[in-house]
């Protein structure tokens, strides 16, 4: 969660789904660089709440998934 919040998508990747967190991480950078306008930085923040919000979905499955086969 911890490199979710500071490069949005990243976390995703390294949770598993790597083509959606680079995309994601992609989108974000496109609109930091055209962030004087007002869209693109909204358009950035709403990206960067559903990179957290993937992450941690996807990290809380997988830990599911690690406990399920552990206990086994």
């Amino acid at each position: 969660m911890i490199l979710a919040f500071f490069l949005g998508g990243i976390g995703l990747a390294y949770a598993g789904r790597v083509g959606l967190g680079v995309v994601l991480f992609i989108v974000e950078i496109i609109c930091a660089f055209i962030a004087f306008l007002v869209i693109p930085a909204f358009i950035a923040f709403i990206i960067w709440i559903v990179a957290l919000v993937l992450t941690y979905k996807t990290i809380k499955e997988n830990n599911a998934l690690w406990v399920q086969h552990l206990t086994k």
